[in-house]
């Protein structure tokens, strides 16, 4: 988050990326403070309800960097039907497609690409929402999870 903060913060403040940015999250270093010293970023925290401070905004960024294994808050935000940036990084272990799903980006010219797209084109925004819902209710639905990890136990003790 400090690389986007960094990256896109004089974008934000400019008026270049006309969006307000909250952040939300744990132990969220007191640096970060200074981020909203500048206006348009507005540091949240730790956050009462975590699914309703997503639902309550537009597009949802998710800039990983490192660390592995699949990331349950991108999958919850498919499912609330939220527009998606993230990284590959960020997107792993998740069947999407990129530009349907979810918007994938690497760079700072792709996340400010990504961001511009999204802003300007609204329409876009919500079908790539309603498009990561449909993925996650295929992929991601508790019942279809459930089902496919009895089948593989059971594939597994026969073995």
């Amino acid at each position: 988050m400090e690389w986007f903060l960094d990256t896109f913060i004089n974008d934000i403040t400019s008026g270049d990326l006309p969006v307000k940015l909250y952040v939300a999250g744990n132990d969220i270093p007191e640096r970060f403070d200074d981020y909203e010293a500048l206006g348009k970023v507005f540091i949240q925290g730790e956050v009462d309800d975590a699914l309703e401070f997503v639902n309550s905004k537009s597009i949802m960024i998710v800039p990983l960097l490192s660390g592995g294994g699949m990331r349950v808050k991108i999958v919850e935000g498919m499912a609330m039907q939220k527009c998606i940036i993230s990284t590959s990084l960020g997107a792993e272990g998740i069947n999407f497609k990129n530009g349907h799903d979810i918007l994938i980006a690497n760079t700072r010219d792709e996340f400010y690409q990504a961001m511009q797209r999204c802003i300007k084109d609204e329409e876009f925004c919500i079908q790539l929402g309603k498009n990561a819902r449909l993925l996650a209710e295929k992929e991601h639905d508790i019942n279809l999870v459930t089902k496919n990890l009895i089948k593989f136990y059971k594939a597994c003790c026969k073995e």
